[in-house]
């Protein structure tokens, strides 16, 4: 364990061509993920409403309106506010690096959040890969876009801890 203090004051920069690129395969991969889900979830609704309207158990339209509805609100506005923050990363292509000392971790329904030691940046989501090489008081060497912080660069001692 470090018992020395890190400063963990990050700096503003701009996207390299290679950030813009990792960035916008990101984007779109999200946005094929949030279009599969809906998919597959009308698909699903579809096929339990044609199910349902043949037994008559109850009223099949209103089965459709709310087994459709209740997603289609839910997916939305998943799409609507990563998205949000998505292009204004785009439009901006700003990113924040520097050096932050791991604070705690949390394991949180398959959400693997990772907290800091820093006012400008105090969490990030990882994948549970990332999230076990990592313990308190590491010092992580790591560049994030701005509004959606997508990781573009997640280091400890020169260990690339996204690969």
């Amino acid at each position: 364990m470090n018992n020395f203090i890190v400063e963990t004051m990050l700096t503003e920069t701009f996207f390299t061509n290679e950030d813009l690129e990792k960035f916008r395969t990101a984007y779109r991969r999200s946005n094929k993920m949030i279009i599969i889900m809906f998919t597959v979830e009308i698909l699903i609704v579809s096929i339990i409403w044609m199910v349902m309207s043949k037994e008559k158990r109850i009223n099949p339209w209103l089965y459709l309106a709310v087994g459709l509805g209740i997603p289609i609100i839910l997916i939305g506005s998943l799409f609507l506010s990563t998205n949000k923050r998505k292009k204004k990363d785009m439009g901006e292509q700003v990113k924040l690096r520097g050096e932050l000392r791991v604070s705690s971790k949390l394991t949180k329904k398959n959400e693997y959040r990772i907290y800091f030691d820093s006012d400008e940046l105090k969490v990030i989501y990882t994948a549970k890969k990332v999230f076990d090489k990592i313990t308190e008081n590491d010092v992580l060497n790591i560049e994030v876009s701005k509004h959606s912080q997508h990781l573009f660069k997640l280091e400890r001692a020169g260990e690339n801890l996204l690969a």
